[in-house]
């Protein structure tokens, strides 16, 4: 009788310490609170804002809380909760090179108490900066930052302030923060030389949710594009319009293509929008380039799928999505060779350099020409982002 009871206390025991060991290794273990701060979200769209909604929804799915905090651009409601995602979004008083200046902070100050995880994202933002000063250099919350690329404006004085920021902001957050994530290599190198210890950096490459974009069938495609106003071949462009994605280059080396049947679809909207209709007027390209603004997630998929080729001429990116949503519907890809880019799609895309529109045009008019095949079923599985965010799961525990 009493070697039983011996025999059951310890398998009692023993199943104690194994629930308690699974418990203490996953995120599910009680009270996991983690707050993801952000210099957009959505409905604001971006590459970012897609990435921090995807990592939100997998880790809500493992069983901790996830708040973002954000800028209230587009102006929405201060406070609501979406998909099991609350958001908290602060007012600002401008956007200074994308970046915006967010007031009326003291609320977040109060609010980071809170948390057992902090995740800033992207260590060049204004947010990232107040974040570090009000968590302070004994912070309790563990803190952590990816970095979404980094800032380079080429022939700009633009570029001179970025390089003023990096050694002087940059390093002082990357001293706050006690792990960084990077999207590459080089992006590594960047940190390393900024000062942050080489053990405190993991590379984690970006991922989508590929189950997301599936090939339409041909008659939803044509009906997109005879909605749109398009005809085939199509040249995409995907992304903010703005001077550091490369638009009016983009713009002028599509003026050097000598094939009228070529259209140019530019999606989205951004600052320099007014700037690029008006030099594609001054160009006398208006009625072969087609301004779109924001699409529903349908129609971008239609988009892709419809495109003979996407371009991407930017100045800086981390790991752009737009690059990895082509190729995973099997659209190629011409891109700039940058940090970022080259580091993660050298044997995939078509590299110009930045900043030449004659070489872009040359470019398009032979991807167009040889029309190469793009492998999506192996990119769908090297980009499918859940095991992305299975390493973000083993770095917070």
């Amino acid at each position: 009788m009493t070697n039983t009871l011996i025999n059951d206390c310890q398998q009692i025991v023993s199943s104690y310490n194994r629930i308690v060991h699974q418990q203490s290794s996953s995120l599910i273990h009680p009270p996991m609170k983690i707050l993801q701060i952000t210099p957009y979200y959505l409905p604001h769209t971006g590459g970012i804002e897609r990435y921090v909604y995807n990592l939100s929804q997998y880790l809500i799915a493992k069983g901790p809380t996830v708040d973002v905090a954000t800028a209230n651009i587009p102006e929405s409601l201060d406070t609501e909760t979406v998909e099991g995602i609350t958001i908290h979004r602060y007012p600002h008083l401008c956007t200074l090179m994308g970046n915006p200046i967010i007031t009326n902070l003291s609320d977040l100050r109060f609010r980071l108490k809170e948390y057992d995880i902090v995740h800033i994202h992207g260590v060049y933002t204004y947010v990232a900066l107040r974040t570090v000063l009000f968590l302070g250099k004994k912070h309790k919350q563990k803190v952590f930052l990816t970095h979404h690329g980094r800032v380079v404006y080429p022939n700009s004085p633009k570029n001179i302030l970025a390089k003023m920021y990096e050694q002087v902001f940059v390093r002082f957050v990357l001293r706050r923060v006690d792990e960084a994530v990077v999207l590459s290599e080089s992006d590594k190198e960047q940190f390393v030389s900024l000062g942050m210890a080489e053990e405190k950096i993991s590379i984690i490459p970006n991922g989508i949710d590929t189950k997301a974009f599936v090939r339409p069938d041909n008659p939803q495609l044509e009906e997109f594009k005879n909605r749109i106003g398009v005809r085939n071949p199509i040249i995409l462009y995907l992304a903010v319009i703005s001077e550091r994605k490369g638009i009016f280059d983009l713009i002028r080396a599509f003026g050097n293509i000598n094939n009228n049947t070529y259209t140019l679809l530019v999606v989205g909207d951004g600052p320099d929008k007014n700037r690029a209709v008006e030099l594609a007027e001054s160009l006398h390209l208006s009625n072969r380039i087609i301004f779109t603004g924001k699409l529903s997630f349908s129609d971008l998929i239609c988009a892709y799928s419809s495109a003979d080729v996407y371009v991407l001429p930017s100045y800086f990116e981390g790991m752009p999505t737009t690059v990895m949503e082509s190729l995973v519907l099997g659209c190629p890809v011409i891109a700039t060779d940058i940090p970022g880019i080259t580091d993660n799609f050298n044997d995939v895309a078509t590299l110009v350099p930045p900043g030449d529109p004659v070489t872009l045009a040359e470019t398009i008019e032979e991807v167009l020409q040889n029309k190469p095949v793009v492998n999506s079923d192996v990119l769908r599985e090297k980009y499918e982002g859940k095991k992305v965010f299975e390493k973000y799961e083993k770095i917070y525990e």
